[in-house]
């Protein structure tokens, strides 16, 4: 056969003999299309009477690019096959086995097309492209009885994705969200330097050209983002604005927190300075959480516990959130406010404020060098380098993942640091305010 395996390539075959479920990810141009095509011939010609599927998101995808460089390396390997273009699978008369050829599509579209269909092994390129319900559904179809154990399985290919990604969740986890990663299922790693085969000058030429946030994903193989649109915070600097701050009880702790189910989000801040010096105060970001399908009860426990744990000298609590939750239903049917108040005795925090006021409020506490992210913030720090952003129209995007923590951050600050204006809360200092707040009655200064 004409394919040398590099070592990361042998890496991905010997981990699909020894995991049901394997993903090869990384770089662009690493070789992963071919180690997954010459994983397939092996299942093709290792079992006899075998049944596999070949896959990516459409089949015109699938034709033009994956099919044509199978055929190719069946050719060069001078592998015997029957291409059955009309029905859309290969023969391999050498172990009568038959390797299926889809595109998978949507749900509706799959359920129909694999229905009843029993498979040894599945492979898919590009498994970013697919949805997760339909990735889900193919783990039912391998359930050919006569292939041992080892062969049957499913491998896939993948460029990097953003943490928010349900590869990225479902391969990797994410303890901070109670988010654990699917039993049996291996991630092999690979970057650009990996692949030998590559000419010199294309790694150089990536150098040059591409973005920082481009090169990580795309030369480096590592999970994240390239952002598309403008950045929100341009002047956001990870040199300047990120750094090792802890919690000082001196101050008030203000928790900031943005509701719903899919990704509630929670933001531990606290203003600081001495009451006499403007200049000297700060704004200092401690911890963050993103939480993922939790109902408004759960996420409050858990903002509760989290707070308990983390800042277990915090004197006094302050709690913002969406003016919205006034008027928004709790999942006991009263607006969430009174919810919060009834049952857990939060006095929420609000202030309406335009989005675009909102985010310029936070522009111009970077401007001064006066917002600081704790590293723990790791999705609030990748929302500022660029996952938090403007369309084309200038307009601020809901993407659905970093503005939740966004968001979170921005209630706070537009009740504590309006317009740039600090006021650091300094309980020792102010025994009517401790008086006011065990009475349940305080504003924000």
């Amino acid at each position: 056969m004409s394919y040398e395996p590099t070592p990361v390539q042998k890496a991905f075959h010997q981990a699909c003999l020894q995991y049901p479920i394997v993903l090869f990810m990384g770089a662009t141009g690493a070789g992963k299309t071919t180690a997954l095509i010459w994983q397939v011939i092996d299942d093709c010609l290792m079992v006899k009477n075998n049944r596999g599927m070949l896959a990516r998101m459409t089949y015109e995808d699938l034709r033009d690019t994956v099919l044509e460089d199978l055929l190719i390396e069946l050719e060069t390997a001078r592998i015997p096959y029957t291409h059955y273009k009309r029905y859309r699978f290969i023969h391999f008369p050498s172990t009568n086995s038959v390797l299926y050829l889809s595109g998978l599509g949507d749900t509706v579209k799959t359920l129909r097309r694999t229905k009843g269909r029993n498979l040894g092994f599945i492979a898919i390129d590009q498994l970013e492209d697919i949805p997760r319900e339909v990735f889900t559904f193919q783990l039912t179809r391998l359930r050919l009885p006569h292939v041992p154990p080892e062969r049957r399985h499913l491998f896939a290919t993948a460029n990097p994705v953003p943490e928010d990604h349900w590869i990225y969740e479902m391969f990797v986890g994410d303890p901070e969200r109670g988010i654990e990663p699917l039993e049996g299922a291996k991630v092999i790693y690979t970057t650009l330097d990996d692949n030998p085969h590559l000419p010199p000058e294309f790694r150089k030429l990536l150098l040059q050209t591409l973005t920082t946030e481009e090169i990580d994903r795309y030369v480096k193989g590592e999970w994240g983002f390239v952002p598309v649109g403008q950045r929100a915070f341009p002047m956001f600097d990870k040199r300047v604005h990120v750094g090792q701050i802890e919690f000082d009880p001196r101050y008030a702790l203000i928790i900031g927190m943005d509701f719903g189910y899919r990704h509630p989000a929670a933001v531990w801040l606290q203003v600081v300075g001495e009451p006499d010096d403007p200049v000297g105060r700060r704004v200092h970001v401690l911890d963050e959480f993103l939480g993922t399908d939790l109902l408004l009860d759960d996420f409050i426990e858990i903002v509760r516990d989290r707070t308990k744990a983390y800042f277990p000298k915090a004197e006094i609590l302050f709690y913002c959130g969406d003016p919205y939750a006034a008027t928004a239903r709790s999942d006991r049917g009263e607006a969430i406010d009174v919810h919060l108040r009834r049952r857990y005795q939060i006095a929420l925090r609000m202030k309406r404020m335009p989005l675009e006021n909102s985010v310029q409020n936070i522009a111009g506490l970077l401007r001064l060098n006066k917002l600081i992210l704790s590293p723990k913030c790791r999705i609030l720090i990748k929302a500022f380098e660029g996952g938090y952003r403007r369309d084309e129209q200038g307009e601020i995007v809901k993407d659905g993942y970093f503005d939740h923590l966004v968001d979170a951050l921005r209630y706070a600050l537009d009740v504590f640091a309006p317009f740039g204006v600090l006021h650091p809360i300094v309980p020792s200092l102010n025994r009517a305010f401790r008086l006011k707040r065990l009475l349940g009655a305080f504003r924000p200064l």
